[in-house]
């Protein structure tokens, strides 16, 4: 059997910390940057998702967090956010090319200008 790809990956895990609650909170930008930023990173979006989580507020609920996931032709890229903590995590893998999650990053970052990221970078597999 022919060997197609080497199992070696390129992940990137961040937080994001002291992020505008209304950028957060902002279904259709969420969406626009992670697709953006994976278009930007010359990576090939398969399917996008995301889910607009609701908090229980008295008879009525509110929008509130989102999850967004993208699968891409490389492997994935997901952001969820916690607007009422001005907070969202990263979680993006590639086994394409290990820049990628680093690109997809920094055009995040410049839209949604946190105060604080952390963020850990690592290779796995071959």
């Amino acid at each position: 059997m022919k060997k197609l790809y080497t199992p070696r990956q390129f992940h990137l895990y961040a937080e994001l910390y002291g992020v505008n609650y209304g950028l957060l909170n902002d279904r259709k930008l969420i969406k626009k940057i992670l697709v953006n930023s994976i278009k930007q990173a010359n990576l090939k979006l398969v399917k996008f998702t995301d889910y607009h989580h609701r908090v229980a507020q008295g008879r009525r609920s509110l929008h509130q967090g989102i999850s967004a996931v993208a699968i891409i032709e490389e492997s994935h890229a997901a952001i969820y956010t916690w607007p009422e903590h001005n907070y969202c995590a990263l979680d993006i893998l590639t086994c394409g090319k290990p820049n990628g999650p680093r690109k997809i990053k920094k055009i995040i970052e410049k839209v949604l200008k946190p105060k604080r990221v952390d963020a850990v970078y690592e290779k796995k597999g071959f």
